[in-house]
């Protein structure tokens, strides 16, 4: 009777388990902290992406926007980033009629969020991914609009 408890406790746990990793990629969690302040705010993801960082150029155009897709890989995996960059439009202007690159990459940073730095330039923007686990990678988008492709 003891062994048999042990087997289908065992055997719950696992199911258990299966389902907590499966699942890790598709509704996930963020627990932020402001500075200087006691309280914290946990929000869930349910699509598995969750924007980290959103800048304006420096004239106002452009708009960078980082997000990232589902959590780093189990247990000490990459991290996944989508890095996009697009034209801001009047507010007169149709929706959905606008400059925008996009790419994705993969962070090797000993499982936790991947590190960037951005940098405006006169004629584009250059992003700098690293991590532990690998080399530092430049990337740079061009400004261009709608009427220059």
């Amino acid at each position: 009777m003891k062994q048999r408890t042990l087997v289908t406790l065992l055997i719950i746990e696992t199911v258990i388990l299966a389902f907590v990793l499966l699942g890790k990629g598709t509704c996930g969690y963020e627990n932020t902290q402001n500075a200087g302040d006691d309280s914290t705010n946990i929000s869930w993801n349910v699509s598995g992406q969750t924007e980290i960082f959103r800048e304006e150029s420096p004239d106002g155009k452009y708009t960078l926007k980082i997000d990232e897709i589902g959590t780093p890989d189990f247990s000490f995996g990459n991290s996944h980033l989508e890095i996009t960059l697009f034209e801001m439009l009047p507010e007169d202007e149709r929706p959905g009629l606008y400059y925008r690159a996009s790419f994705k990459a993969d962070v090797a940073n000993d499982g936790a969020r991947g590190e960037y730095e951005i940098e405006w330039l006169d004629d584009g923007v250059q992003i700098i991914l690293s991590g532990e686990e690998q080399p530092t990678a430049y990337y740079i988008l061009p400004y261009k609009t709608l009427e220059e492709n």
